[in-house]
């Protein structure tokens, strides 16, 4: 059984997800929790921390991917490569109308959504950022190539892929999308 702590960051993504960054109550969020408020309030300061520990809870998902991870070959560059990407869409798809709903947030309360995607996808982003730098340090990868731009630009590509999924899921699949985009990426990263 989930502790309450888990049980209400469960709930408070659904609730983030229906009802968006302030529409979403303590109230409301205790109640899909079936905790009272006193409860959340003993777990989490504010709505603003919960929400800050909602999308950190997410973005620890795929961290493991890069746990160790020797980059000696490039069978090893390429089996981490497709493992982040499998773990992050598994992430995006699993959590989509959540992240829909942040995305929908961010004209509308810039500062608080820049400040949370920030933070929530710096640890993992950083993670990816030094693989990418080892894999050239290895000459796995071209040494011109700007580690950074290059981890953004497949994370994007992948957020990307979930958000027009809906227009494209009748001409391919979200697994034949994700093979592709990884066969560009390697293709591009190559030395």
């Amino acid at each position: 059984m989930k502790n309450t702590e888990e049980r209400i960051l469960d709930a408070a993504i659904r609730v983030f997800a229906k009802e968006g960054v302030f529409g979403a109550t303590t109230r409301k969020i205790a109640q899909a929790a079936k905790v009272n408020e006193v409860t959340l309030f003993r777990h989490f300061k504010n709505k603003d921390e919960l929400l800050r520990r909602v999308v950190l809870r997410k973005s620890k998902y795929f961290e493991h991917v890069f746990i160790e991870t020797p980059v000696k070959t490039k069978a090893d560059l390429k089996k981490t490569i497709r493992a982040f990407a499998t773990s992050y869409s598994q992430v995006l798809q699993d959590h989509e109308e959540f992240i829909r709903t942040f995305f929908g947030e961010l004209n509308r309360h810039p500062d608080l959504c820049r400040r949370l995607f920030v933070e929530s996808a710096k640890p993992v982003r950083q993670k990816l950022i030094s693989f990418l730098q080892s894999a050239q340090k290895s000459h796995l990868i071209r040494a011109d190539l700007d580690a950074v731009t290059a981890a953004d630009a497949l994370t994007g590509v992948l957020l990307i892929g979930m958000i027009r999924r809906p227009l494209t899921e009748s001409f391919y699949t979200s697994e034949r999308y994700i093979k592709t985009c990884l066969e560009l990426f390697l293709r591009g990263i190559e030395p």
